[in-house]
Formats: structure tokens, C-alpha cells, sequence
């Protein structure tokens, strides 16, 4: 529905302008910089726009240069009803290059609002920003951007209704886009990660009388690992899923514990008591005692080790080092890489080990199913 305002013009008779005041006007704000996913950005704001009321009035601005040239920010599509094409059109202009110029970008839009037409939405006037990045390169002071944004939004006393979705936005960066959301009185930004997680957030945010963007669900990742083989050991303490094709065997040697699991039964080591073992996935538990050990630079290269958390919250180590020297390292030898965790719960030290025996082919298929088997179904406490 639309409120119809009607103007008359002074002459001999009379001439009637009749033009509508939309309940809603919403400005795609988007990070034209270089960087991020233009063709996934480019769907999810077509898809948006596509799927709003007839008579919403929508608008399109980019963001996005060289700093300090005066074009770091363009209205693409100026605000109006029937733009739902032109918005899908011009998204298609919009290229990946330039420095993220949100300063220019945000404050460009709320001078758009802050004119006598196009008319403000009679219910709502909205600005989504879609930025890649989570900070304003063209400005070093952070604090500075927000502080100018929300004295623009004070002296304009206009009511503009900000979101703000940072899609793939570094970790490192997220609480500058979350410190320059709260100056625009927006909520806390939603950080998808995914073309399909970028459009179903778009599209609940041209939807008016949705909840506020915080409170916006996130579709759920379909789950690699859902059709894999569970495994449990009640007595160790620990459950996981492996990938169907794998083999896995216990081996207990009193007081230790083994569990093995690999792609083919050939690489199942027998159930003997040596540490000199040819295997592929070792699962071992010991009394946790003691810091975890990291490689020695004596015997690996390439040594890289990063705090970890799994799905389940068990929250340990992850190593990855190729072997440099055979002595000491078991069964490996030079150019073969070990890819371990280690977790400690209950008194317990669980240790999940992989080995890649030199440039052996489908290796990055074995890192990244030990990585999710690990990650995803690891669980303390079967």
C-alpha cells in the first residue's frame, strides 16, 4: 500500500502532480571494493530485491576506490518503486576493485534519505550495508569513522533504520563493522558465510516486520559427516564418525590403548606392542600429565600449531610438521607429515593422529576428512 500525496500547480485551470509516498524505501548499500565474492553478492541482492513489495521504493550505492579521489561511493539506482530490475541490472556494474571506503559509502546514503525527494518511506527507511571487509581503509582512525557517523545520523534527525551483514568479513575484522554498526544504531551485524547463508539473510532483512538483524537465524550448513559410520569406546571415554569406507580396529595392549582407522584394511598396523608403526589414523589415550608436546624443530620443518575447539566444545591442540629426521619419529621417515590433535578431558590425554607418507596422491582428500572426523564428531565423554 501506498499513501498518494497530490501537489497542484498555479496556472489558468488547474494541473494535478500525483506522486506516492511508499511505506517502505530501503537502500542496498554495497562494498564495491576489491576482494570478497562479487557473483554471490551480485545473486542474494537481485534475489532481495526481486522479492520485495511492488511499491517499496528501493535504491542501490556502491562503495568502494581509490582513497582521496572524490569516487569512492556512486548511487547506482536512485530511490523509487519499479527497481527491482534496474537493481539486478546495475548490480551487474559493480566490480571488485578499490579500497572499502565505508565512511564515504554510509555517509553518501544518509544524504540520500536527508532530501525532500525521492519521498522517505511513510513506515520505514532502511539501509542494508553488505560489506567484505570490517573496517574504512581511507581513514586509519576507526573511532573517528563511527563517531562522524553518528553525529551525521544526530544532525540529520532523520529515522533510518541500519543493518548491517558482513559477508566473509576475517574474524580479525568483525568487531570494527560490530563498533561501526553501533554508531549507526544498527544491532549487531550477521556475519554469513556462504552464498546461500548471504541470501537468506538479505531476503528476511527486505522484509519489514521481521525480527531485528540479531535475532536473524542463519541457516544451518548441511553436515559432511551425517552419513558417516559412528564409533564409541564407553571405557576410553570417546566417541567419533569416520567416513564409511574406512576400516577401523581397536587394539588393546595392557595398560595402552589404540584405535585404528585408514581407507584400506592394509593400512590397519598389527596389534603389537612397538611404538614403530606404520599406520594411517592412530587414536591413543594416556593419563594426562603435563602441557601437550609440540613438534621439535630437531626432527620436523614446516612446523605449525593453533588452538582448536570442535563442535562438541573439547578444546586442545592441532599440529602439522613434515619429518626431517627419522630418528626418534617411529616408522615415518623424511617428507612424511603428521597432522595431530591432542585434547585433554577427564584426567584423560586423547591424541588423533594422521601420517601422509610423502607426496602420496589424494592426500588433501585425507586431511580434510581426518580434519572433519576430528572437529565435527570428535566427543569427550562418548
Amino acid at each position: 500500500m501506498a499513501v498518494v500525496t497530490a501537489v497542484a500547480a498555479v496556472a489558468v485551470g488547474t494541473a494535478v502532480v500525483l506522486r506516492t509516498v511508499p511505506d517502505h524505501r530501503m537502500t542496498f548499500l554495497v562494498d564495491g571494493s576489491a576482494g570478497g565474492d562479487p557473483a554471490a553478492v551480485r545473486a542474494a541482492v537481485g534475489a532481495a530485491a526481486g522479492n520485495t513489495g511492488d511499491r517499496d521504493a528501493l535504491a542501490l550505492r556502491r562503495f568502494g576506490g581509490e582513497c582521496g579521489t572524490g569516487d569512492t561511493t556512486r548511487e547506482l539506482v536512485g530511490a523509487g518503486t519499479g527497481n527491482k530490475q534496474r537493481i539486478t541490472d546495475a548490480m551487474g556494474t559493480v566490480e571488485a576493485a578499490g579500497r572499502p571506503a565505508l565512511l564515504d559509502g554510509v555517509l553518501a546514503a544518509i544524504g540520500d534519505f536527508d532530501r525532500r525527494y525521492p519521498f522517505r518511506g511513510r513506515l520505514t527507511n532502511r539501509i542494508i550495508v553488505i560489506a567484505h571487509h570490517g573496517t574504512d581503509a581511507c581513514h586509519t582512525d576507526q573511532a573517528a569513522v563511527s563517531a562522524r557517523i553518528e553525529e551525521r545520523i544526530r544532525d540529520s534527525g532523520l529515522d533510518l533504520d541500519f543493518r548491517f551483514v558482513g559477508f566473509g568479513v576475517p574474524e580479525a575484522e568483525r568487531e570494527g563493522l560490530t563498533l561501526l554498526a553501533g554508531a549507526a544504531g544498527a544491532g549487531t551485524p550477521v556475519f554469513p558465510q556462504t552464498p546461500d547463508a548471504l541470501e537468506a539473510v538479505l531476503d528476511q532483512l527486505t522484509v519489514p516486520d521481521l525480527p531485528e538483524a540479531s535475532e536473524i537465524t542463519l541457516p544451518a550448513p548441511p553436515d559432511p559427516t551425517a552419513g558417516w559410520t559412528a564409533y564409541a569406546s564407553a571405557d576410553q571415554g570417546y566417541s567419533l564418525r569416520h567416513p564409511p569406507s574406512w576400516v577401523s580396529e581397536e587394539c588393546r595392549l595392557d595398560p595402552s590403548f589404540n584405535h585404528w582407522l585408514a581407507e584400506r584394511a592394509d593400512l590397519i598396523p598389527e596389534c603389537v606392542p612397538t611404538d614403530f608403526i606404520y599406520y594411517r589414523v592412530w587414536v591413543r589415550t594416556a593419563e594426562a600429565t603435563g602441557p601437550i608436546d609440540t613438534p621439535s624443530a630437531d626432527f620436523y620443518t614446516g612446523i605449525e600449531v593453533s588452538e582448536v575447539t570442535t563442535a562438541s566444545g573439547a578444546r586442545g591442540q592441532r599440529s602439522s610438521a613434515t619429518i626431517s629426521a627419522s630418528e626418534f619419529t617411529g616408522a615415518q621417515g623424511p617428507g612424511d607429515r603428521i597432522i595431530e590433535y591432542t585434547f585433554d578431558g577427564g584426567g584423560t590425554r586423547y591424541t588423533l593422529s594422521l601420517a601422509i607418507y610423502g607426496d602420496e596422491p589424494g592426500a588433501d582428500r585425507l586431511i580434510a576428512d581426518f580434519d572433519l572426523m576430528v572437529m565435527n564428531t570428535f566427543r569427550i565423554g562418548g
